[in-house]
């Protein structure tokens, strides 16, 4: 069976590799009633040269001649039938083989046409294969829009993912300063507790002996104390003998002014008693001699007296000053025994204060070990928190790295089913409404080139305090006002759409969407949303869109006012040349919601 089926194959390639080919062996059928009408002239001849003049010829002959009229209407019939078999054939089998295959063939081209369905001419097995070719490119039709809204949700996702980890992984990087800021200050700390510790410890230690030596002079200065009220209360007993000895050295001194007196009276009395001698001549001559002697007594006592009076009153000044004396030594002694008892008032809570210092200190150095043991703790888990951020941030980085190769997946899957036009879905639609839009838009920069304005300007020049910085071109306000209004058209033609403008291939819009051409008024939070025409995006998100030459370009990324943005962009071509990008910014998830069935 093999040997056959080879055999045909070969055949077939040789001979009938079209289905007219395979046709034709119809009309062969049709030649064998001809050649058994040829057959028949020949057999006539030859039936006429053998019986010659037999009776029977004439009837033979009649029969041979009947039978070549029937066999050439069945030729004719035969090759009618045939023709009609062919004709049949061509139209209602040929032909939609052939429309069958050039839908296939549009649809596996570059930019395949999945949006037609085959005509249902007949109802055999033709019918049925329009039928279900119809409803397999219905099926393909349902799985690339539901891939094309699965690759924007994708890319949405993606995206979010992206700007996510970017978000964690500047947390992280932050939490990582922070873990190595607490890492250090938990160092310089413990470094500074082992210090305050050490310190501790010797001021305890040094409290602890001045303790001991204050508890030691605060027994001396009691001792002081006590003997100073000793010193007082003998000084005191001094203080009285002095007054006793002074109130003696006056009587004593009274006593000799007496004897003074006496003697001074006594000398009077002697003088006297010596003139009364004198006149009683002879007869008082002894009497005399007595008065003389008295007198002179008188004088030894005066003398005396006057010596012991001059003592006694050195003695009495001496006594006097000893009184002044011991007066201020006991004033001092008082003065001291009050600055000695203050003293020892003072030393007392003094040391009252030390035994507190000293039990506050011995709490601040078990505090501070403890202390010192948490900082250990936390020096510890920072330090892991540290490592951990390490590896998160590593981590961050690979799913940075995986949520844009899944973008760029979701991307090249989306420019892959992108390519086919499916008749049905939000995207589709989308993308013929921008084609048109692009044209449009690519028209009227053909125009103004054709008019002489240098729409290839590329001499930006920066317009001064601005911000963002905005940029100037020749031909800036041509584009205000011939684009701006289908920008508009643009944005408003597209499901959640957000914003459109045309960039040369450097990612510079001259204009914007009038919602976006906003006066810059000094608030960069505000410019940066309402004031983005007359930019340079040249953002790796922008400059994508405006080198892109592909049919369409459609990415889904973070832009720099925080927002999840989706964007198709087509390429426009000025002269021959590529000019940019018409971009489409849209919000997917409205897009999406929009697209559900």
């Amino acid at each position: 069976m093999g040997w056959f089926l080879e055999l045909h194959a070969k055949l077939e390639r040789v001979f009938f590799p079209t289905l007219a080919r395979k046709y034709a062996f119809i009309l062969l059928l049709a030649l064998f009633p001809a050649a058994l009408y040829g057959l028949l002239q020949a057999s006539s001849t030859t039936i006429r040269q053998l019986i010659g003049q037999h009776p029977a010829l004439p009837a033979v002959m009649a029969e041979i001649d009947r039978l070549s009229s029937w066999a050439l209407c069945l030729t004719a019939l035969c090759l009618a039938f045939a023709l009609i078999q062919v004709l049949y054939l061509h139209f209602w089998i040929t032909r939609p083989v052939q429309r069958i295959t050039h839908v296939y063939t549009e649809a596996a081209s570059d930019e395949g046409d999945l949006s037609r369905n085959l005509p249902v001419l007949t109802c055999d097995e033709i019918g049925q294969l329009a039928q279900a070719c119809n409803l397999f490119m219905s099926k393909q039709r349902e799985i690339i829009a539901g891939v094309q809204s699965m690759t924007i949700g994708i890319a949405l996702d993606a995206a979010r993912s992206m700007k996510n980890v970017k978000d964690s992984s500047s947390a992280t990087r932050q939490q990582d300063e922070l873990a190595r800021k607490v890492v250090t200050a938990s160092e310089a700390t413990t470094r500074g507790i082992n210090e305050v510790s050490e310190r501790t410890g010797n001021i305890s230690s040094s409290t602890s002996t001045n303790l001991g030596v204050a508890h030691d002079s605060y027994n001396e200065l009691q001792d002081v104390m006590h003997r100073i009220h000793a010193i007082t209360g003998k000084i005191a007993t001094f203080n009285q003998t002095v007054d006793g000895l002074n109130q003696r050295s006056a009587s004593i001194k009274h006593i000799v002014d007496l004897i003074k007196e006496i003697s001074g009276q006594t000398n009077l009395l002697a003088l006297n008693a010596a003139i009364e001698a004198a006149r009683a001549g002879e007869a008082g001559r002894g009497f005399a001699v007595v008065a003389d002697e008295v007198r002179k007594l008188a004088e030894k006592v005066r003398v005396a007296t006057d010596d012991i009076s001059s003592n006694i009153d050195d003695m009495l000044e001496q006594v006097a000053e000893t009184q002044q004396e011991t007066e201020l030594i006991t004033r001092d002694a008082n003065l001291t025994r009050d600055v000695v008892e203050k003293a020892s008032g003072q030393f007392a809570r003094m040391m009252t204060d030390f035994e507190t210092t000293s039990d506050a200190l011995a709490d601040i150095a078990r505090t501070l070990e403890e202390f010192s043991e948490a900082n250990r703790l936390v020096h510890s888990n920072v330090a892991e928190i540290h490592q951990l951020s390490l590896a998160v941030n590593e981590l961050m980085g690979r799913s940075a790295t995986s949520a844009d190769d899944l973008s760029l997946a979701a991307e090249s899957v989306q420019g892959i089913v992108g390519k086919y036009k499916v008749g049905q879905g939000e995207l589709d639609a989308t993308l013929t409404r921008m084609s048109a839009l692009r044209d449009r838009v690519a028209r009227k920069i053909s125009e103004l080139h054709e008019r002489g304005v240098n729409v290839f300007d590329q001499q930006y020049q920066p317009i001064a305090n601005t911000k963002p910085q905005k940029y100037l071109v020749s031909y800036a306000e041509h584009f205000v006002r011939e684009l701006q209004p289908i920008y508009d058209e643009v944005a408003k033609t597209c499901t959640g759409g957000k914003f459109s403008l045309a960039v040369d291939v450097n990612g510079y819009g001259a204009t914007h969407n009038s919602w976006y051409s906003k006066p810059l008024t000094g608030d960069a939070a505000q410019d940066l949303v309402n004031s983005r025409d007359r930019r340079l995006f040249n953002d790796p998100a922008g400059l994508r869109a405006a080198r892109n030459t592909q049919p369409f370009l459609l990415q889904t990324y973070a832009r720099d006012t925080g927002e999840i943005m989706t964007e198709i962009d087509m390429p426009i071509h000025v002269a021959g040349r590529h000019w940019g990008n018409l971009r489409l910014g849209f919000d997917a998830s409205e897009f999406l919601h929009k697209s559900k069935p």
